[in-house]
């Protein structure tokens, strides 16, 4: 028996953590903390306020702090050029919001945004369609992490955390700042703890970009296989109909029974274990999958 896991490694759920408005703190206390615990986030720029550290709101990122923040391999996604509300604003100034931003992000980090946040989570369905021109998908929903305006409690956390792994969801958590910005914290290590918690349970949530986490369910709702059953082997067939150019995240596949091998065309692919289910990972594109 085979099937492609709902979610990556064949964890139960799905953690998305997302960090608003491109603030300096991104930097200097929240990526160090992720790379601590060995997890990705997703920070959401607006290239008009990228250098200004003399902002009364907060200081911003530089582009050169959100180039080292790419180049850890966590993901610069676009808040617009300049954070307007577009639900309130004509098309011609959501395009010019977008495709402004869009150029920014791909001139100083060096690739489109493959992910947009709407300022104030504010948006219309015609906004939504122009922002998601280019894009896998576009935050709709959201679990404040801050305590200033969102007064989060630990309890609060580690029950959201729970609902998410019991009903087997994508979790995504909205953070603005530390000690500056919208909703600051008066006990930020909590933040932290809640980080160290997910590293704990990674056996069972799959923390990751927003852009991942959203490209591998797109692939798992696309992907289909053709299955022929010999002797000794089994021949899997993966068909999908997404544009492989645009997702390009490996799938897991679980499968029950006494596989000894497996490749994909002249690759052979480690058989790895969660929690006593067996997996691979594959290539969606990849072709034939021979398990023996």
């Amino acid at each position: 028996e085979v099937h492609v896991a709902p979610y990556r490694y064949g964890c139960d759920c799905a953690v998305s953590l997302t960090f608003d408005d491109g603030i300096q703190e991104d930097y200097t206390l929240i990526a160090p903390h992720l790379d601590r615990y060995d997890l990705k986030g997703t920070f959401c720029i607006n290239g008009s306020f990228i250098g200004d550290i003399d902002s009364h709101y907060a200081p911003y990122m530089t582009w050169d702090e959100c180039r080292s923040i790419a180049q850890r391999e966590h993901e610069i996604a676009s808040h617009g050029w300049s954070h307007k509300n577009l639900y309130e604003a004509d098309m011609g100034i959501v395009l010019t919001e977008i495709q402004k931003n869009d150029s920014a992000i791909l001139k100083e980090i060096g690739y489109q945004p493959k992910t947009f946040f709407f300022p104030f989570n504010a948006y219309r369905e015609e906004s939504l369609q122009a922002a998601m021109k280019n894009k896998v998908a576009c935050r709709q929903r959201q679990f404040a992490l801050g305590q200033r305006n969102s007064n989060v409690t630990w309890e609060q956390i580690t029950t959201w955390l729970r609902q998410q792994i019991d009903g087997g969801n994508w979790g995504i958590t909205m953070t603005h700042g530390i000690y500056t910005a919208w909703d600051e914290w008066q006990e930020p290590w909590l933040l932290w703890d809640f980080f160290r918690l997910l590293s704990e349970k990674r056996d069972s949530v799959w923390t990751a970009t927003f852009a991942d986490v959203a490209m591998y369910t797109q692939e798992e709702n696309a992907i289909e296989l053709k299955i022929l059953k010999g002797k000794d082997q089994v021949i899997i067939t993966p068909v999908c109909s997404l544009d492989k150019q645009v997702y390009n995240l490996p799938l897991t596949l679980i499968f029950e029974g006494n596989i000894h091998s497996a490749r994909q065309g002249k690759t052979t692919l480690e058989i790895m274990q969660n929690r006593g289910k067996k997996y691979i990972e594959f290539d969606p594109w990849g072709g034939e999958i021979r398990l023996k």
